[in-house]
């Protein structure tokens, strides 16, 4: 009996240690095959965009972590090990959650020699060579400025974003979500903006 419990626990430690060798294996595979996407001049020239762009106001991020608190400081090493457990479990949904990671988003914006699945591991690798250059903070302001959210500003409140209070940034946080919605839907939004009262 004690022989078949030893087996057991052999069999057992050595599947854990694989696998979790089989991670480290995979994540160190991800965070160097960015250099078949570019050279290392290529993505310092990228990144510069990215290290250029304005701090968003201070009442962006306040409103940003009420809605989503503890992403806006995720690192992309986080979110590349759930990457990897999402793909082994075939957890696709959650893998596509790039909310969490600035980095990965920024990728959107890239012109690539090679175009990008949301659903696979490239926007990861993509991302590996981003943040070699760069940090998590620039790729969020870089990524929101990029998208238009100065001008989904003056659309919402007919005023600039720096200009706006944090319950304005809320909302159109809120509004950013699902704009038609929200829009056709006021007291929708007058219901959820009581969440963050």
């Amino acid at each position: 009996m004690k022989k078949i419990f030893k087996i057991l626990l052999w069999v057992i430690g050595s599947t854990i240690a694989i696998s979790i060798i089989g991670l480290f294996l995979t994540y160190w595979w991800i965070s160097t095959e960015w250099k078949d996407y570019y050279s290392d001049a290529e993505m310092q020239e990228i990144t510069i965009q990215i290290n250029d762009a304005d701090n968003l106001p201070e009442n962006f991020y306040l409103a940003y972590d009420k809605i989503y608190p503890e992403q806006r400081n995720r690192t992309l090493r986080q979110m590349s090990f759930q990457a990897v457990w999402f793909f082994i479990t075939n957890n696709l949904d959650n893998a596509s959650n790039y909310r969490q990671c600035s980095s990965i988003i920024a990728t959107r914006f890239i012109k690539n020699k090679k175009i990008i699945g949301y659903h696979s591991f490239d926007t990861y690798i993509l991302a590996h060579g981003l943040v070699k250059y760069t940090n998590e903070k620039k790729c969020f302001d870089y990524l929101y400025y990029k998208s238009g959210i100065n001008h989904f500003s003056y659309d919402c409140f007919s005023k600039p974003l720096n200009e706006l209070t944090l319950n304005e940034n809320i909302e159109l946080l809120i509004r950013l979500e699902y704009p038609t919605y929200y829009n056709n839907n006021p007291d929708k939004l007058a219901k959820r903006m009581l969440d963050y009262k």
